[in-house]
């Protein structure tokens, strides 16, 4: 939960880097925080990945490109909100995630709410979903 947030939080940042100056301290500091908490269990999520043999044979180059992709946003956002002088390694780090994103594992975060509206209007429109328990 920690890291998604800290990814979607990256993403937030970029956003609200895309549309105007530096943030004040009273947003850039949580978003921070959050971007900073992401990261790190970003790296410790890379770590058990390497460490443990079993996830390290269970796992393709499209597992560690997706994980390192997604642990560096957040570090990258949060060294923009640390140094406005980072803006291009932010933004070059969040263009090589949203460019990956659709063609690799990442692509889970482009479809999820795609596929949770198609399945909420599918099945609700029938009744059947979410079931009704008597």
């Amino acid at each position: 939960m920690v890291f998604h947030g800290g990814v979607f939080t990256g993403l937030l940042t970029l956003a609200l880097a895309l549309v105007g100056p530096q943030l004040p301290s009273l947003v850039a500091v949580p978003l921070g925080l959050v971007c900073g908490l992401g990261g790190l269990c970003g790296m410790g999520l890379l770590a058990k990945r390497l460490l443990q043999p079993e996830l390290r044979a269970l796992s393709r180059l499209d597992d560690w490109i997706s994980n390192l992709l997604a642990t560096t946003l957040p570090l990258l956002a949060l060294g923009w909100l640390a140094s406005p002088r980072l803006e291009a390694a932010f933004f070059s780090g969040a263009l090589a995630l949203l460019v990956y994103a659709p063609f690799g594992k990442l692509r889970h975060a482009v479809f999820f709410f795609l596929s949770r509206r198609h399945l909420g209007a599918f099945f609700g429109r029938r009744g059947t979903f979410p079931v009704r328990h008597a």
